[in-house]
């Protein structure tokens, strides 16, 4: 939190923060790209309406005025509805998607590479939590390993980028050939 920053500098900070270019923040705030463009470059201060309607949309409009934080970090859109749609998921839900971050944020120091897998185990420990809801009893971590087991081979069958193919068509029985029709002759 650099208290030094220029308030044009903050605002560039807060749409960069909540994922937005210039274009979309200013139709976000209901002005013309260039004064967009003035408020970050600091050549014109922001109005009042200009600051609600970014604050509606996730800028924390204190950080922009004073250079502090307001009250905790603010939640940017996605964050704010990821937060909405776990806090109305059964316990069911919370349980696994909590457990299926868990495994990935403490795996990704053992990926190899950006389309790299989480290994063997942490595959399987996601695939649990996966199949939680439909309780499964003494048969769940078996099936959890096997679906572990098998996704990466059905990964490489598909190939990069290649969604499944459908099964090719049925071949259609032969038909027999119509006969040549024989000329007539000429009486």
């Amino acid at each position: 939190m650099d208290t030094k920053l220029k308030i044009g500098e903050r605002i560039r900070a807060e749409r960069k923060r909540l994922g937005h270019n210039q274009t979309e923040f200013a139709a976000l705030a209901g002005i013309e790209l260039a004064t967009q463009s003035r408020y970050e470059t600091a050549k014109q201060r922001p109005k009042l309406d200009y600051l609600f309607s970014i604050a509606s949309v996730g800028a924390d409009t204190q950080f922009i005025l004073t250079g502090k934080r307001s009250g905790g970090d603010t939640l940017s859109t996605i964050e704010a509805a990821l937060l909405d749609n776990f806090r109305q998921a059964s316990a069911s839900t919370k349980t696994a998607v909590a457990h299926i971050l868990s495994v990935i944020s403490a795996s990704d120091d053992q990926q190899s590479s950006v389309l790299g897998l989480p290994s063997e185990d942490a595959l399987a420990r996601m695939f649990e939590a996966m199949l939680l809801p439909l309780d499964l009893g003494d048969a769940l971590a078996d099936t959890a390993r096997t679906f572990a087991q098998q996704l990466p081979a059905s990964l490489d069958a598909a190939g990069p980028g290649h969604p499944p193919q459908d099964p090719p068509p049925s071949p259609v029985p032969d038909k027999p050939s119509p006969k040549p029709a024989t000329p007539r002759r000429a009486s």
